[in-house]
């Protein structure tokens, strides 16, 4: 399938006679059909997001659930993003449209991937980034069909036209390209904070400034991420309801992510400068910047650590939802558990399995590593273990999860 033919006939369904018979939603259902089951996934977020004309939330769900019952580790994650989502929420506005960006194989959630706009009478152009369940949800649009381009990293670029309005989500899957050109753009990884202290804001708009402009919102935690940026100078703006908005200059480079801090306050008072800095190379390398803009997990980088002050390792995995640190016998050290199980985990125990400097480790005390030379910890469970470790995972007994441990070393270049 080519991208056009991808985008045109899966996602955007404008009409009946658009959807060729290479890539249409019945060829998905007739591969799933014939016992192709990662196809079922894609089958599943057609039905959820309505692309194909019909939405049916409780059949979704049901394919998923099977395609997970057979190790589809595409449909256990999307799964887990339906059941967790709650009410679905319709926007009131005919004219705002919502939709979903999806790995073209297996119906994977892709999130980081820069939406565009274009066309638009007035304005010109708008950018978006849908988020880690791959949803995006565009701002009003003017009637009639507007020029859209997806892109993402490893991806093939992808061009249509989105109607507007229609009354289903639109589904938007991306064919993998073998090829990596995050390294012609760059990101931008942080956290907005309370001014005074380390409790996040989440919810706050962030913005990057120009035409045309890019936007994403703070998670819970306050953390955000910016990608697909294009180097030289750039002003960002923070602003949400209740808090004195602020906007810095920070310089992007290609191949790299910026690390970005800022402190917002809910009154008038003079704000510590925001902290800008460029990333870790050691970081990049390993893949954390790219897994903190795709997967849903628990991070702390050195600052975090930092600012915990934590006396062991132990300390700072308590703080991560549904995980526990045991010890074993005497002089064996510890381990984490999680009671967040992979769906068809029965085991009693669920282990997180520890990975030290990218090396998997079976037989690992957690506390033999300092904490003031970690320069990352990220922590996934059930169905959010990115992809790469999920097989290795398998091999090593009863897990349900991993954690990510990379140290510092002060002979790195940054």
């Amino acid at each position: 399938m080519s991208s056009r033919t991808v985008l045109v006939l899966a996602a955007l369904a404008l009409t009946p006679g658009a959807l060729t018979p290479q890539g249409s939603a019945a060829q998905y259902q007739a591969a799933c059909d014939d016992g192709d089951v990662v196809n079922c996934t894609v089958v599943g977020l057609i039905y959820e997001s309505g692309a194909g004309g019909t939405r049916d939330l409780g059949r979704a769900l049901a394919i998923y659930q099977s395609a997970c019952g057979r190790e589809v580790t595409a449909a256990c994650r999307r799964m887990d993003l339906l059941e967790s989502a709650g009410p679905r929420v319709t926007p009131d506005d005919e004219l705002v449209r919502v939709g979903y960006v999806a790995d073209a194989y297996d119906g994977a959630p892709l999130g980081g991937a820069i939406v565009r706009i274009r066309g638009i009478a007035g304005v010109g152009e708008r950018r978006y980034l849908s988020d880690q369940a791959g949803r995006v949800v565009l701002d009003p649009l003017p009637r009639g069909r507007h020029p859209i381009e997806v892109r993402r990293g490893g991806y093939a670029t992808t061009e249509g036209e989105l109607p507007v309005p229609w009354e289903t989500d639109f589904l938007i899957l991306l064919e993998q390209t073998g090829e990596d050109d995050e390294v012609t753009v760059g990101r931008i990884y942080g956290q907005v904070t309370e001014e005074g202290s380390q409790a996040g804001i989440s919810n706050v708009d962030i913005t990057v400034l120009g035409s045309p402009t890019t936007r994403t919102i703070s998670n819970g935690a306050g953390r955000f991420s910016l990608s697909g940026l294009e180097p030289g100078e750039v002003t960002l703006e923070f602003r949400r309801l209740g808090y004195e908005s602020r906007t810095t200059t920070l310089t992007v480079e290609a191949g790299r992510t910026v690390e970005i801090y800022a402190a917002m306050s809910t009154r008038p008072v003079e704000l510590p400068p925001v902290e800008v800095e460029v990333s870790s190379r050691y970081l990049e390398r390993s893949g954390f910047y790219r897994r903190a803009q795709n997967v849903s997990g628990d991070r702390f980088t050195h600052r975090d650590i930092a600012q915990l002050n934590p006396m062991m390792v132990g300390d700072i995995l308590r703080r991560v939802g549904g995980v526990t640190v045991v010890s074993n016998q005497v002089g064996s050290g510890s381990e984490a558990t999680s009671n967040r199980r992979r769906a068809g985990d029965s085991s009693g125990r669920c282990r997180l399995l520890p990975y030290f400097n990218g090396t998997p480790t079976v037989s690992f005390d957690l506390e033999v590593v300092p904490p003031e030379e970690i320069e990352a910890l990220e922590v996934y469970q059930g169905p959010n273990v990115p992809i790469e470790y999920v097989d290795r995972m398998q091999t090593a007994g009863a897990t349900c999860g991993v954690i990510l441990i990379w140290t510092r070393d002060p002979r790195r270049s940054r």
